[in-house]
């Protein structure tokens, strides 16, 4: 060999490529350590987010800060490998490319993510069949299923649910006591099929289920028939809500009146139907009506019909925003100030996503509503505010509704670092006036709504069960190590016969004991396997009807040979 054959330092081999950095080998050395002490680091830290930390926003920031450390080190390690790692290019390359394929297939992949009340992702992947493919094969299906005619319209029993959490709105359910023991003896399936998206609860009278979802670019408002899924009619229109972290479909739950069905869309539709056909009576958008934004999760509060009203809520830029309209005709009877006094677009909508409902305060009847600024009293016949309480927090999001307690006591809660306030209400010589008594964060209620029972009040707080003294706001105690634990997430509750039914966001159904000392979880069964589940469930006559923004189903929970419980012994136990 001659002396210019010879490799030198500066020569490459023809079987290898140069390392990027190959002359900074210091450089080198310390890219292994900082990537060896980021990848120990990023373990410790979950450690201590999952074990040890409880952030004031619940398991969502735990989520986000996982999902976002997750994608920092997949694509900082796939960085080192191609840059730094101690092999040489060729394996590099051998190694990284196939992985880099396979993490880009993989985000490739996915259709979208559903996140759940607590930042919790669920994948849908591009190969799997959509929910419109699903819901459209069923319902080409089911078309020859003949369903009984009614002839007339069914009458609202003390049983029934013909609206958003039951006839008073407050979660209370008449009916027979329920089976003890869901896990050894699962309650009997009477039927199960696909539906469109959105999270509505089914407003129940007799053999009627009517609930409101999306079906590709319309929203649909369907009637079920309560003994075998089949449809009986459906009504749709043009109207897409689509937002990222809730997913589309509307809020809303329909409201059944007499003759007719009222419901609210999520864009503003106002739709007033016939009950046994489906036909359109009327529909204004009240949205457009008043030169409103949508608010950022769309309209949610359903439709509160007292007399010849249709109580809706489409906002305002500082909440404060009710119209009343006319049941039989849809024409406006009137509309508060928080509405009246826009001038122009407003830059933001603050409506809230609770619901109105009528109560009587001190013996003055009036529409209690909890909106995204505030909790108001309303005059039923005139829509004058009575008197507010300012209840706000960054997000605007107040979906629970408020409890009322003896004595002028009216129990709210929110999530996004706002807790629980303890609001006293006073009327003496004409005049109203609100006090604050308590404020904890011991209980956020981010879409659930508590219960008062035997002078406790039992809700989830950021997704898990917990028990508060109303007197003082102290917890009680907060989940607990058996049965599911008290993790039900952002679930909704029914109280009937001395006992609590959940229908956790994960879709199990929770018979629950209420018990200042403990948490007493009689017994559980999964209902609702696929998906997330902000849907309130009806509870009818025993049977439950439960769905999501995929799939329906009902469930006959009835212990046998039990008498329906009065309607006086059913609200005692709550007082």
């Amino acid at each position: 060999m001659s002396e210019s054959d010879t490799p030198t330092a500066e020569t490459v081999t023809p079987t290898e490529w140069s390392r990027p950095f190959a002359n900074w080998p210091t450089l080198r050395v310390i890219s292994h350590y900082v990537t060896g002490l980021a990848f120990v680091a990023a373990i410790i830290s979950q450690l201590v987010i999952w074990v040890i930390w409880e952030p004031v926003f619940g398991d969502s920031l735990k989520y986000l800060i996982t999902y976002s450390m997750s994608l920092l080190l997949i694509f900082w390690g796939l960085g080192w490998w191609f840059v730094f790692a101690p092999v040489s290019w060729r394996t590099a390359n051998t190694v990284g490319i196939p992985m880099l394929i396979v993490v880009l297939a993989f985000f490739g992949s996915i259709r979208r993510l559903d996140m759940s009340g607590d930042m919790r992702a669920a994948i849908e992947f591009r190969w799997q069949p959509t929910r419109e493919q699903r819901l459209a094969a069923h319902r080409e299906q089911m078309q020859s299923t003949p369903v009984e005619d009614l002839g007339e319209v069914p009458a609202i029993t003390p049983e029934d649910m013909p609206g958003y959490r039951g006839i008073q709105r407050d979660g209370v359910v008449i009916g027979p006591k329920l089976t003890q023991d869901w896990e050894a003896n699962p309650p009997e399936q009477l039927w199960r099929q696909p539906i469109g998206g959105g999270y509505a609860q089914f407003a129940v009278v007799g053999s009627l289920l009517v609930t409101i979802e999306q079906r590709g670019e319309n929203e649909a408002i369907v009637c079920y028939d309560a003994k075998t899924g089949a449809e009986r009619w459906v009504y749709d229109y043009p109207a897409a809500f689509v937002e990222a972290m809730g997913g589309p479909g509307p809020r809303t739950t329909p409201t059944i009146d007499g003759d007719a069905v009222f419901v609210a869309g999520a864009l503003g539709d106002i739709h007033c139907l016939s009950l046994l056909s489906g036909m359109k009576r009327w529909q204004v958008n009240v949205i457009k009506e008043y030169g409103l934004i949508n608010t950022d999760w769309a309209m949610s509060s359903s439709p509160l019909v007292i007399g010849t009203k249709v109580i809706v809520n489409p906002g305002g830029p500082n909440g404060n925003g009710l119209v009343a309209l006319h049941r039989d005709t849809g024409a406006v009877i009137w509309a508060t100030e928080g509405i009246l006094d826009i001038k122009g677009t407003p830059e933001r909508n603050r409506p809230g996503y609770s619901s109105p409902t009528l109560v009587e305060l001190f013996g003055v009847e009036q529409i209690l509503n909890l909106d995204g600024t505030a909790l108001r009293g309303h005059d039923p016949d005139t829509g004058e505010q009575l008197w507010s309480f300012p209840y706000e927090n960054d997000a605007g999001v107040n979906a629970a509704q408020p409890i009322l307690l003896p004595d002028g006591k009216i129990f709210l809660s929110a999530s996004y670092n706002l807790g629980s306030t303890l609001v006293q209400l006073a009327y003496e010589e004409g005049k109203w006036s609100t006090s604050e008594l308590w404020n904890s964060l011991d209980l956020r209620g981010k879409f659930s709504t508590a219960h008062l029972i035997d002078g406790y009040i039992y809700g989830v707080d950021e997704g898990i069960m917990v028990c508060l003294d109303p007197k003082t706001g102290e917890r009680m105690w907060k989940g607990s190590r058996e049965g599911l634990r008290g993790r039900y997430g952002h679930g909704q509750q029914l109280f009937t016969n001395g006992q609590l039914v959940i229908l956790t966001e994960s879709g199990d159904l929770v018979l629950m004991n209420p018990n200042p000392d403990h948490l007493e979880e009689v017994t559980h069964f999964k209902v609702l396997p696929d998906g997330k589940v902000w849907n309130p469930p009806a509870l009818v006559g025993g049977r439950a009807y439960v769905r999501n923004a995929q799939e329906m189903a009902a469930f006959d929970l009835r212990a046998e040979s039990t008498p329906a419980a009065t309607n006086d012994e059913v609200v005692s136990t709550a007082d």
